[in-house]
């Protein structure tokens, strides 16, 4: 089935005339100074502001936009040289797509991984043969998606090309959460884990839990976006959650948490203190300490559709001695990666 997918999505990549190219992203010339010009002899620059991304091609190759739309693509483009004869399968293509057909698109295939970088970002290179023709792909993350990018066999030098000058237009990414409404932007060098919480059961909860089960699904976390500044972190250094509100004000919403904590039916980090209001894109927020066991926790709550949005900024309770960072005289706390909180807290919008 998957393989199926393939073909049929590198088939339509290859057809022509169904949407025409985008009248506000167009290749640029080569206009650019450059100390390695003779790098760029016979190239121009493509430059994508929307997506976020640059490399150079070919001057006797063309670029065609988003020849088709499909769910699984939200934007594409096939490189193809201007002279020369058809080809069933797009020579080179460039593929941005939904998380799961990206990271399931190559699992059924018989071939080779490899780890690659480009520019700075973590991804992977697979070579395997689709309809008897060798092929590459590399696959990156782009925020809440991903990017393919793949070439077939006899143009493996061109693809090394675009491949080796292809740039990220900033050091920091946009991430976009459609399912639960907001955007927010942080440095490129961070990884982030999406994790989906499901309280649709109670099958396998122990008998012991299940009363702080049932107290605790009403406000229930529903979605954490975790980051972490490096693959070796074992916890997230800064976390955004989303819970149930169960139709609470921030205010009802907090004193039922902390209500559960007192009698041992939510676990004793959630408890919340020093609460104290701010506004937060307008909207009556809180800003208030949470954790235990010498974790400290800055969180700011704000409310939005029965929904309670919470950025965490992790910290550890300490002296002003021992904090090699800055030291929160207010929660005795000493606070971790502020300058990257404060960017996401400054730049988180909802949709």
């Amino acid at each position: 089935m998957i393989l199926l997918v393939v073909i049929v999505v590198l088939v339509l990549l290859s057809q022509r005339s169904v949407v025409p190219p985008s009248d506000t992203v167009e290749p640029q010339p080569n206009n650019q100074t450059n100390n390695n010009t003779s790098d760029k002899d016979g190239l121009q620059l493509y430059r994508n502001e929307e997506w976020g991304f640059e490399f150079w091609y070919p001057e006797n190759w063309r670029i065609e936009e988003n020849s088709v739309r499909t769910v699984s693509s939200k934007f594409n483009l096939i490189l193809t040289p201007m002279e020369g004869p058809y080809q069933p399968l797009s020579p080179i293509l460039l593929n941005v797509v939904t998380p799961d057909f990206g990271n399931y698109t190559f699992q059924d295939l018989d071939k080779t991984v490899s780890d690659i970088n480009i520019d700075g970002v973590a991804g992977e290179r697979y070579d395997y043969k689709l309809k008897n023709v060798q092929r590459i792909s590399i696959l990156l993350p782009l925020d809440d998606l991903r990017i393919i990018l793949g070439a077939g066999k006899g143009y493996e030098d061109t693809f090394d090309k675009i491949v080796s000058t292809f740039k990220f237009l900033s050091d920091i990414k946009t991430y976009r959460n459609k399912k639960y409404g907001f955007k927010l932007e942080y440095p490129k060098k961070y990884i982030i884990k999406e994790n989906e919480i499901h309280w649709d059961s109670e099958e396998g909860v122990p008998e012991d839990r299940l009363e702080g089960y049932r107290y605790e699904k009403p406000v229930s976390p529903l979605f954490y976006l975790e980051f972490y500044s490096s693959s070796t972190r074992k916890y997230p250094e800064i976390e955004i959650a989303v819970y149930n509100s169960n139709d609470l004000n921030i205010d009802e919403w907090i004193d039922y948490i902390n209500k559960g904590v007192k009698q041992g039916l939510i676990y004793e980090g959630r408890y919340i203190s020093n609460a104290e209001p701010i506004l937060v894109l307008g909207i009556k927020s809180v800003k208030a300490l949470s954790g235990c066991c010498m974790e400290c926790i800055i969180n700011i709550f704000t409310p939005r559709e029965n929904k309670i949005y919470d950025l965490k900024q992790g910290g550890s309770i300490s002296s002003p001695q021992e904090c090699p960072s800055r030291f929160n005289e207010q929660y005795r706390c000493c606070l971790q990666n502020e300058d990257v909180f404060n960017q996401i807290l400054a730049t988180f919008k909802f949709l």
